[in-house]
């Protein structure tokens, strides 16, 4: 919820303090900074999973390496995706189909952002070890604390200076790397195995290739959502400035909606993880349960908010009258249905954490299929945007229903094989 309040501080900040142009582009470039920036997000999954299971197994040792090598795999990482998102700027920006006016402002952000990739990456890696560790108040705290720093930034910068999209950026990169020493800090203070010790920082190859096995297809996952929403972006960026502005803030609406999802699907994958670790598959279905009835009443909760006064909340950013109508629009649409979303997005972090992230990339892959064609060849039928809107929830209720039923299948081999080794055990004894 914090980093979507800063999230939203950035977009208020420059939605007044510059210009319409400047606000569409900030709001449409994170599609475009995920398609990379996920990488280290599936990776870090990876390092969670493997991490959770040890602690869960009592594993001292193979908490020490994971967390390690998992530091040196952040550095190396964020360096990749820093290269890479240099080289791919102009064609990111020429394949969504930014408008010309919003091309100079789009490229600068983009820039500055991908420059900080690593301090994301360290992020990422070093708070999915504190969440597998059992904590998950560090994290909270960094972000509290680099989010309020953020915001400071953009006041300065972009109200007092005129940086426009520059000044965010510049914000945005150095609560990054506040927030990456921070929880990295964390987990240096909890002690024992979790202590950083610079003698052993380095690969651990077996550690390594557990990580990966999970880590991979979840980057794969994460990748493909971002490459549909480039699309579904570009689809957007088709009725013009004002409708990527609309869309933008409309979007940071949706994303307060949703923000408990991402964390009942993190508290999901731990718990599968850390009890399948430790044998006891019989308590993880119950807490995919629970965890997905929990996401279902927030997102209902905020959705009934978000539909009453999307106007007020549209206008917040500064958005023109026009801007202000698109993002109504999109919300009164959207809203009612985004409840949609807690189905796939729990399941998805139980099976990672058993360990089962090649369903959810195949399930995923699907998905981000449909998406496309839906932009492509259903949308231009009518070139409408209720038409365009009409293909996410289609989208939403295939991945429920596929990663609902891989789950079940899941499940219940693992808890065939429980019991199997359990009776094996108990003969032996």
């Amino acid at each position: 919820l914090l980093q979507m309040f800063f999230h939203t501080a950035d977009l208020i900040v420059i939605g007044r303090f510059a210009s319409e142009q400047a606000f569409a582009a900030v709001g449409a470039m994170p599609c475009l900074i995920a398609l990379l920036v996920n990488v280290c997000y599936g990776l870090s999954t990876g390092t969670g999973v493997v991490i959770a299971q040890c602690r869960g197994a009592n594993d001292v040792r193979g908490v020490s390496r994971g967390i390690h090598t998992a530091l040196c795999m952040s550095i190396v990482c964020g360096a990749v995706i820093t290269a890479t998102g240099m080289l791919v700027t102009e064609p990111l920006l020429r394949a969504s189909s930014v408008p010309e006016d919003l091309m100079g402002y789009a490229r600068k952000y983009l820039y500055i952002c991908y420059s900080g990739s690593v301090f994301i990456s360290i992020y990422n890696f070093s708070g999915s070890m504190l969440r597998a560790l059992g904590d998950s108040r560090s994290p909270f705290v960094s972000i509290a604390m680099a989010g309020t720093i953020n915001l400071a930034l953009d006041v300065l910068l972009v109200a007092c200076f005129g940086m426009d999209v520059v000044g965010v950026a510049v914000a945005t990169v150095v609560s990054q790397a506040i927030s990456a020493f921070m929880v990295t800090l964390g987990v240096h203070r909890i002690g024992g195995a979790a202590r950083i010790r610079t003698k052993l920082l380095r690969f651990d190859m077996h550690s390594l290739g557990r990580m990966l096995k999970v880590g991979i297809p979840a980057s794969v996952q994460s990748i493909l959502l971002p490459v549909a929403s480039i699309f579904s972006q570009g689809a957007v960026n088709s009725f013009g400035t004002a409708a990527i502005a609309g869309m933008a803030a409309s979007g940071n609406v949706d994303s307060y909606v949703t923000t408990a999802v991402p964390a009942f699907h993190q508290t999901s994958l731990n718990f599968s993880g850390q009890n399948y670790g430790a044998g006891r598959i019989d308590r993880v279905w119950r807490a995919h349960l629970f965890s997905t009835v929990y996401a279902m009443v927030f997102v209902v909760a905020l959705s009934v908010v978000a539909y009453v006064f999307a106007a007020p909340l549209v206008k917040l950013y500064g958005a023109t009258p026009e801007a202000v109508s698109w993002g109504v629009r999109k919300i009164h649409f959207i809203a009612p249905l985004l409840v949609l979303i807690c189905i796939p997005d729990v399941a998805a972090g139980t099976m990672r954490g058993l360990g089962h992230t090649a369903e959810t990339v195949a399930i995923v892959l699907f998905c981000a299929g449909f998406t496309v064609f839906w932009v492509l060849v259903v949308f231009p039928i009518t070139h409408t945007f209720e038409l365009l809107m009409t293909g996410w929830p289609i989208d939403w209720i295939l991945s429920g229903v596929l990663h609902s039923t891989a789950l079940v299948v899941i499940l219940r081999r693992l808890g065939r094989e429980t019991e199997m080794y359990r009776g094996r055990r108990y003969e032996g004894q």
